[in-house]
């Protein structure tokens, strides 16, 4: 077990959607500005804004750029100095950073901007319009329409934030504290049986030295493990030798003859060890006293596992029924040495595999579950990996004025390489959506964080756009993706790629495009697992299999024509593996 307690975070607790509600209806009651900051310098929400004053000043983008800062500030002051009120203020309004703190461990920090009535009480209008930068008309407007708060209404809120949010996490760290203990358990069972079943290699080849020893009436024993990839023997196990001895390096196996004729299955015998010049080291072994020796190869089915070293303290021969011995106790123990291996391999396989499992379970997590509810859009979507996690990926992001954020991509690769590029494509698409003025904008700032984050030749494709149901425009860009197709009327149209895949060239250009809806318009975006998927015959779905499909299906919901489309691919396909993740999102325009 480390001594270290391991480093949680608030976010790996709760969900953040519940965090955003309940700071929401905080802000909203009390009329104060709200948010959380995680301990790395992280914001984790997003502000609830809870007055008029302090979102008029966010409506721009310096202002809300403040704000974070601000708050920022305050958690690092919080963290710092271990306070609850701070000297900083955003317009004017104190900041009130309060930590989560959960077992001695800081899990978040709550920052908290008052209540503009209460901080401004007394104050002239005037005064205060200096302060935000603000009219004063605007001023006297927004503090009339802010609930007023008391002193100690303020306090016993804020408390009570603290409270709610301290407790929610308490109960979230021993739920997650049981997992992790489960999981020790779980550990702790299978070294026991390695244990019972004597399957710790150490333990085997200590047991085998001491046997031999034991069998021989021999001095000492040493046994030597091969490594077949760097092509060295290193000591492993002795019995009756000191601690120095035990402790000599790797020896490259080419640099001893006597272990290159053992491990190719001939015995060899050393009748003087301080004589004989194919010995390498001489004077460990006068040290030790040792005279004669046997060198046997532990050979496995042909397989070079090892070499045993018989020691004697007097020149000794050994007969052919002594090497006979050895030879099969050499031939067990190398039996036992692979098995202890497999055994060892196969309990990191099944360890690998619940972490692929814990991996997947993050991924689909971040796939959103259900589509938002936006005024005259509906949606249907589909992912598939083809392991557990994949490098395939959609999201929906709600933005002001009841526009809708959409996103696809795909980024080169499989597994959990592609999957840690989709998570941070996806997370820094996120940080970039509110901050954006343009979309090309967005497009260039993620293709530059994501190159920092790529080696040469990874690279993703992504399809980008906004669906503005009130100017009824769809606007986009195609950063290398497959085309989004627009079903008009029962016709099939394509709509153009814009620019190149991120993390391609140094200086990319992404243009923007954008189609006017009509009713009944749908839009389809897919990843190139749909068409590439293939029968047992190699032939390819295709895009025109894909096409008949989706004009079958477009009348339907898009919640089901999703499903029809994809089942139309599994009959193609039947039970044929799969090289590529699918994704499949509809959204029609009602």
């Amino acid at each position: 077990m480390p001594d270290k307690k391991e480093q949680i975070y608030v976010d790996d607790l709760l969900n953040i959607d519940v965090l955003q509600s309940l700071q929401d209806g905080f802000a909203e009651l009390t009329g104060m500005t709200v948010l959380l900051c995680r301990r790395d310098g992280k914001v984790l929400t997003h502000p609830s804004i809870g007055n008029k004053l302090a979102k008029i000043i966010c409506q721009t983008y310096e202002g809300k750029k403040n704000l974070i800062e601000a708050a920022l500030s305050a958690a690092r002051v919080a963290q710092d100095k271990n306070k609850t009120l701070t000297n900083i203020s955003f317009a004017g309004m104190p900041l009130i950073a309060s930590p989560i703190i959960v077992e001695g461990q800081r899990l978040a920090t709550i920052v908290v901007a008052t209540n503009p009535r209460y901080c401004f009480h007394g104050t002239p209008k005037e005064a205060v319009a200096k302060i935000t930068g603000l009219s004063t008309d605007v001023v006297k407007d927004a503090l009339a329409d802010t609930p007023e708060i008391g002193h100690q209404q303020m306090d016993a809120s804020i408390s009570l934030l603290h409270s709610i949010a301290t407790t929610l996490a308490e109960s979230s760290t021993r739920e997650y504290q049981l997992r992790q203990r489960i999981s020790e358990l779980t550990v702790m069972h299978s070294i026991a049986s390695l244990f019972a079943g004597r399957a710790d290699l150490k333990e085997i080849l200590r047991i085998t030295a001491n046997q031999v020893v034991k069998l021989t009436a021999a001095r000492a024993c040493s046994i030597r493990v091969y490594n077949a990839k760097t092509r060295e023997l290193r000591i492993t196990a002795v019995a009756n030798l000191s601690k120095d001895y035990l402790r000599k390096g790797p020896l490259k196996l080419t640099d001893s003859p006597i272990d290159m004729e053992a491990i190719s299955g001939r015995p060899v015998y050393i009748r003087n060890m301080q004589a004989d010049p194919r010995v390498v080291y001489k004077e460990q072994a006068a040290r030790e006293g040792l005279v004669s020796g046997l060198a046997v190869g532990m050979i496995y089915r042909g397989r070079a596992v090892g070499v045993i070293h018989l020691y004697t303290g007097t020149e000794r021969t050994f007969e052919k029924t002594e090497i006979e011995t050895i030879k099969a106790i050499a031939s067990q123990a190398a039996s036992a040495v692979i098995n202890a291996r497999l055994f060892r391999e196969a309990l990191e396989a099944e360890r690998m595999q619940r972490q692929l499992k814990m991996a997947a379970e993050v991924q689909r997590r971040m796939v959103p579950k259900n589509p938002p509810r936006i005024k005259g859009i509906e949606m249907g979507s589909v992912y598939e990996p083809t392991y557990l996690v994949g490098g395939d990926f959609y999201d929906f992001i709600e933005l002001s004025d009841n526009r809708l954020a959409l996103a696809v991509a795909d980024v080169a690769g499989k597994g959990v390489p592609a999957s840690l590029q989709m998570a941070s494509l996806r997370s820094t698409l996120r940080a970039y959506a509110d901050r954006a003025h343009t979309l090309q904008e967005l497009i260039k700032q993620t293709d530059l964080a994501f190159r920092r984050d790529c080696m040469l030749g990874e690279f993703a494709t992504l399809l980008f756009g906004i669906i503005d149901p009130q100017r009824e425009v769809f606007t986009y860009i195609n950063a290398g993706h497959n085309p989004a197709i627009l079903v008009r009327d029962g016709k099939i149209q394509h709509l153009k790629v814009t620019g190149p895949a991120l993390a391609v060239f140094d200086n990319p250009e992404f243009k923007e495009d954008s189609i006017n809806l009509q009713a009944g318009d749908r839009v389809i975006l897919y990843t190139d697992g749909m068409i590439d998927a293939m029968n047992f015959q190699k032939e390819t779905f295709g895009l025109e299999r894909f096409e008949e499909s989706i004009v079958k299906h477009i009348g339907q919901d898009p919640s089901q024509a999703v499903k029809n489309i994809l089942w139309d691919l599994r009959r193609f396909t039947g039970l044929a593996t799969q090289s590529d993740d699918i994704t499949l999102v509809i959204i029609a325009y009602k």
